[in-house]
């Protein structure tokens, strides 16, 4: 059963209980003593009066539609604000902030399904300031002050959705409206038709358009009521939407906010063989010891085989003087030669 159809499905069964009573009586032998024309002053009156009530609840209803996309618009402006504070201080811990700024909202939420109580909610509003005072803490006053502003505006909001749901548009006047149906609807019992089948019409319009209507006001005057699984009880509950999908959006932000990965270990060797430098060796000291061994050996290796092409040259030409000489003038070496014959 669509959820739009429920407050007149609900009234029939009332409708029908007025319209077996009038087709009773005129089985019985008492059509009614009243001329139905008669009575239109009467039911004209009982018009004006549902209208009257209709406007006062109605009024209430637009706002209560409002506040639900303030509420969005204000989370969402102090996560901006929140945004703009870790832009300029990139020590504040931008997560924790959102994770309290979503407790908040959730709070709120679960106070509209029925499943926390008011002052509770107010408690956790409450405890939002400890967002300003890390907004504070790291050096960006002038934001926290903005963000205090705001839950200002958050706590107006729930106390007005507590007013509107908690209050009638105007008691006295409903009660009045009640009395004015059952008056027409025994009106219309004592009432006679001309024809059976006009009769049972109008009988059951007349009394389906203020059993109708009167149920509809009482719904209206209460239009957050809401069942601790989301659901609506009725058709006329104010929209959420607009706090929903901010907080889809806001728990999606918090869900994509991965911790940036530390950088791979050095390998101590470059793809070309060079060595790593100590800088990145230090910075990793649990680097890749087996490429520095690697290295090492290669270098070793290298340095044997230029060993051995060097002690090959000097047996291939014997004859050859090889001198050398530091750098820091000290004495001269001579060939094999040379000194022999100095000794002779």
């Amino acid at each position: 059963m669509s959820i739009k159809w429920k407050p007149m499905l609900t009234s029939m069964p009332y409708v029908l209980i007025v319209l077996l009573a009038k087709l009773l009586l005129h089985y019985l032998g008492q059509p009614g003593f009243l001329e139905f024309s008669d009575l239109g002053i009467v039911y004209t009156g009982g018009v004006f009066l549902l209208g009257f009530n209709l406007a006062g609840a109605m009024a209430d209803y637009k706002e209560s539609e409002r506040i639900p996309g303030e509420l969005a618009a204000i989370f969402e402006t102090m996560e901006d604000s929140l945004k703009q504070a870790a832009r300029l201080k990139p020590d504040l811990d931008l997560t924790r902030c959102r994770t309290l700024h979503a407790a908040t909202l959730n709070a709120i939420i679960g106070w509209l399904y029925r499943k926390e109580a008011k002052p509770a909610v107010f408690e956790d509003v409450a405890s939002a300031i400890e967002v300003a005072y890390a907004l504070d803490k790291a050096g960006t006053p002038a934001i926290a002050g903005r963000y205090v502003s705001e839950l200002h505006n958050i706590r107006k909001c729930i106390t007005r959705m507590g007013v509107i749901s908690r209050t009638g548009a105007l008691a006295s006047g409903f009660a009045f409206l009640q009395f004015l149906t059952a008056t027409i609807i025994t009106l219309l019992l004592l009432s006679k038709f001309r024809h059976p089948v006009s009769e049972a019409i109008l009988v059951s319009f007349v009394s389906l358009i203020y059993i109708y209507m009167l149920r509809l006001i009482k719904d209206i005057d209460d239009p957050f009521e809401y069942n601790p699984d989301g659901k609506p009880r009725s058709c006329a509950e104010v929209e959420l939407f607009p706090i929903l999908e901010y907080q889809q959006r806001l728990h999606a932000r918090i869900a994509a906010v991965v911790p940036t990965p530390k950088a791979p270990p050095s390998s101590g060797e470059s793809p070309t063989g060079a060595h790593a430098s100590s800088k990145d060796v230090s910075s990793d000291p649990h680097g890749d010891h087996a490429a520095l061994a690697s290295a090492a050996n290669q270098a070793n290796t290298t340095a044997a085989a230029s060993s051995v092409a060097t002690s090959s040259t000097h047996e291939n030409h014997p004859q050859t003087p090889h001198a050398s000489s530091g750098s820091d003038g000290g004495t001269h070496s001579r060939s094999p030669e040379s000194s022999h014959s100095g000794h002779a």
